[in-house]
């Protein structure tokens, strides 16, 4: 019990992606989209936000190579078709990616070798929501001595 599932001599790795708190995560762009009317039925616009996650990927390498498994990864993400690839998924690596860091760890009186690089990754977001559309509206002009006048609107 507790022991890896894998040997010492073996190697694996492990993947782990999260979403980080960044200061492009807040920036939205909204945008509205009129939807072709449809008689007899409501009519409604599209109104889409678009905005940009900030992803966190940690590949934690195991083994005797580890290390050069990381550096590999991390000349990996950069290649051009990595970057066409993750293109086509509206996925951005940023480019400065540290070197691996090797981290060996003592498991049961033994060294296992272990690297590990970290990468950050762009990535365009958007949802999409249909919305009621407003075909005419009615508006009243108060001022401190009552109703001052009212506006109708239609379409």
């Amino acid at each position: 019990e507790g022991q890896p599932a894998w040997q010492i001599t073996e190697n694996v790795v492990f993947v782990e992606i999260r979403p980080i708190d960044n200061q492009y995560d807040k920036l939205r762009d909204i945008t509205w989209g009129e939807q072709t009317p449809v008689t007899g039925q409501e009519i409604v616009s599209d109104y889409s936000t678009s905005y940009t996650r900030v992803m966190q990927v940690d590949w934690i390498c195991y083994g005797p190579d580890s290390f050069d498994l990381a550096d590999k990864i991390r000349f990996g993400i950069l290649s051009q078709e990595s970057l066409a690839m993750l293109a086509d998924s509206a996925i951005a690596p940023l480019t400065e990616i540290p070197a691996p860091r090797r981290a060996p760890e003592v498991y049961d009186g033994r060294w296992w070798e272990r690297s590990d690089v970290r990468a950050y990754f762009n990535v365009l977001t958007t949802r999409t929501e249909t919305v009621p559309y407003l075909d005419s509206a009615n508006i009243e002009l108060h001022t401190e001595t009552g109703l001052y006048g009212t506006i109708e609107i239609e379409e």
